[in-house]
């Protein structure tokens, strides 16, 4: 028996990781902190989304390779949809604001000839590596 398969024009069928994918990625991140979010600064949309660059305090350390503690500043540099995307791939990082609480899954970024003395942060598993707490 053949199989249809029927797209819809102007729709993309979104895509997902592989099972196992996102909890994969979790379980390989340097980085697991409880944060809250103390401030957000966007960049200049282009492709459908916008640089973002979120600086956060440590609530709570469940795992570090970068040793931090509690109460530690942190950045994550990452980004966010620019108004209705539709997208096919991974689940895009959601757009924070400050006062945001949750968990995250991180990777270290290497520090740049700019560094403040900051911990610099990627997400480690897309969009799926922000959990908001309850």
């Amino acid at each position: 028996m053949i199989a249809a398969l029927t797209l819809v024009p102007g729709r993309p069928s979104p895509a997902a990781l592989p099972p196992g994918a996102v909890d994969d990625l979790k379980a390989l991140a340097p980085e697991v902190l409880d944060i809250e979010i103390t401030g957000a600064e966007a960049g200049r949309p282009e492709h459908g989304r916008i640089p973002m660059l979120y600086r956060a305090t440590v609530r709570a350390v469940l795992r570090s390779t970068e040793s931090l503690s509690p109460g530690e500043a942190i950045e994550i540099d990452t980004f966010a949809p620019s108004g209705e995307v539709t997208r096919v791939g991974p689940l895009l990082p959601p757009r924070l604001s400050p006062g945001w609480r949750g968990r995250v899954w991180l990777k270290p970024l290497p520090p740049t000839a700019g560094h403040r003395g900051i911990h610099r942060f990627l997400p480690a598993a897309y969009g799926h590596g922000f959990e908001a707490a309850e």
